[in-house]
């Protein structure tokens, strides 16, 4: 009996703790918030699973001469793929008003990364973004 209580008083003080000092939420994310040619980058996310994704909106054809470059700790991270969304945010003009405008830019972090990474880096447009 006095087991049990003493088992129930540590589960209640370990469910205390973690809402004490909450891990960090995942996906991380990050604000850039800036204009960016045809539109306008909100902020950029990075999943446990290994995808960044910088999310936004662009008006018109996506050029991918355009792709942001992303690294984490110096090392470039591949483009994986883009994708538009429904962003009812945006303003538009009657003959737009079917266009899809949001945009997702994904990133694929290699399999086998040589450790956790510290700094996450993204180049827009002659611009970079830091974040530790």
């Amino acid at each position: 009996m006095r087991q049990a209580a003493l088992r129930s008083l540590s589960n209640a003080c370990a469910r205390a703790a973690k809402l004490l000092d909450p891990t960090p939420p995942f996906p991380l994310s990050f604000d850039i918030s800036m204009p960016w040619g045809r539109g306008f980058l909100d902020g950029i996310r990075v999943d446990l699973g290994g995808l960044i994704q910088i999310d936004g909106w662009w008006k018109g054809v996506f050029e991918q001469e355009a792709l942001p470059v992303v690294s984490l700790d110096g090392a470039q991270i591949p483009f994986l793929q883009s994708f538009r969304f429904s962003r009812p945010d945006v303003p538009l003009t009657p003959e737009e008003q079917s266009a899809q405008v949001g945009l997702a830019l994904e990133y694929l972090v290699p399999e086998t990364p040589a450790g956790p990474f510290h700094i996450l880096q993204a180049s827009i447009g002659g611009r970079s973004f830091r974040f530790e």
